[in-house]
């Protein structure tokens, strides 16, 4: 069974349905989600990009709002008894070793008691995993130091499986993608995990997903995290659609956005949300001025179109004629926005986010 038709499969074993448009009534059908993982909520969301001209491509933002549905059972669950600056340990783990650092078939762990509750690192596969001790991966070691972030002995966690470009977006046989051979000349994707952004595209010239960068890297098993923001440009004249399976969050989130530049920031649950409870503006570098020239800004594109709002202080004001307030217009699931913060300070900040829904 190749990989499109493994999460076909899974829908079928999905106890609630969500889709970007009927999150928000769905929103009650959230069941009790503990710490086993025979509780917690599975569904799927319906992702869709908009279709392009064919010569023109059309910007649709997106995210994974959801935890893979893997066949091995995940979540993994336990409790950190020691850490250091890279690296997490149960000794009570018992996990094979290596089992957690496939390339082809990436892993996170997720920190879901104590101070650091919400917090996700992507799993090193290129540091296996022994059967204690796991190392996060390079790109989040560069931005924190793990004993300085409020993890201690104790913090309970949990191991997901993550998506990779190839399982989500699938290839031109498999999902309708659009390839070519550049970025350009076929559809492709900005992505953003903890305010890195990577351009891809899938490559006919290679045959696989593709990072546009110097000796054009195979992308084919590039993580995509439930954190991730994505930009898709969609040039084939269809929409592409994607179905994703997977578990409901059920903590809430923290994630690294930028101090200065763009991010791309995930909405990344699986209802709709608000702009005010994005909680964006509690960013401690945020800049809010009653000016939109002086002030950080948060783009929301939809159907092609950015719209543009900043937060004066009080409140989100719309761009647009006579600035209206913006608190309350909606994200909806599985979307994306786009942060712009002035200046030039380096280094990230946390986002902190309370999850818009009851699982208790």
């Amino acid at each position: 069974m190749n990989t499109r038709d493994t999460q076909y499969a899974l829908l079928k074993k999905c106890r609630i349905v969500f889709s970007a448009v009927l999150a928000a009534a769905l929103f009650f059908s959230l069941a009790p989600a503990h710490a086993q993982q025979s509780t917690m909520p599975v569904g799927y969301v319906t992702l869709k990009a908009e279709a392009g001209t064919g010569t023109v491509k059309k910007i649709t933002p997106i995210s994974v709002p959801l935890y893979y549905t893997a066949s091995d059972k995940s979540p993994l669950a336990g409790s950190i008894t020691s850490l250091t600056a890279t690296t997490l340990s149960d000794a009570s783990a018992g996990w094979t070793a290596g089992q957690l650092s496939a390339v082809a078939s990436p892993y996170l762990i997720k920190i879901t008691s104590g101070a650091a509750t919400g917090r996700t690192f992507l799993i090193s596969t290129s540091t296996a995993n022994t059967a204690t001790t796991v190392t996060i991966d390079a790109k989040d070691a560069a931005q924190t130091n793990l004993t300085t972030v409020g993890i201690v002995a104790g913090n309970e966690y949990e191991i997901f499986r993550c998506f990779t470009l190839v399982e989500l977006f699938g290839t031109p046989t498999t999902s309708g993608v659009l390839g070519g051979t550049s970025a350009s000349a076929g559809d492709s994707l900005v992505m953003g995990a903890n305010g890195v952004l990577e351009t891809y595209f899938y490559s006919t010239t290679y045959g696989r997903w593709t990072k546009v960068a110097p000796g054009s890297i195979d992308a084919t098993n590039t993580p995509v995290r439930p954190d991730s923001g994505i930009l898709y440009s969609r040039l084939a004249a269809t929409d592409l659609t994607v179905l994703v399976p997977g578990k409901v969050s059920t903590t809430n989130r923290m994630t690294m956005v930028k101090n200065s530049g763009t991010t791309i920031l995930a909405q990344s649950w699986p209802v709709e949300t608000t702009l005010l409870n994005l909680n964006i503006q509690q960013i401690p570098t945020w800049t809010a001025n009653a000016s939109v020239n002086s002030a950080d800004k948060v783009k929301i594109v939809t159907n092609g179109v950015s719209v543009t709002y900043w937060f004066d202080g009080a409140n989100w004001r719309k761009q647009t004629l006579d600035f209206p307030i913006g608190d309350g217009d909606s994200i909806p699931a599985g979307s994306a926005v786009i942060l712009e913060q002035l200046g030039a300070q380096s280094g990230y900040s946390t986002l902190s986010q309370t999850k818009p829904y009851n699982v208790d």
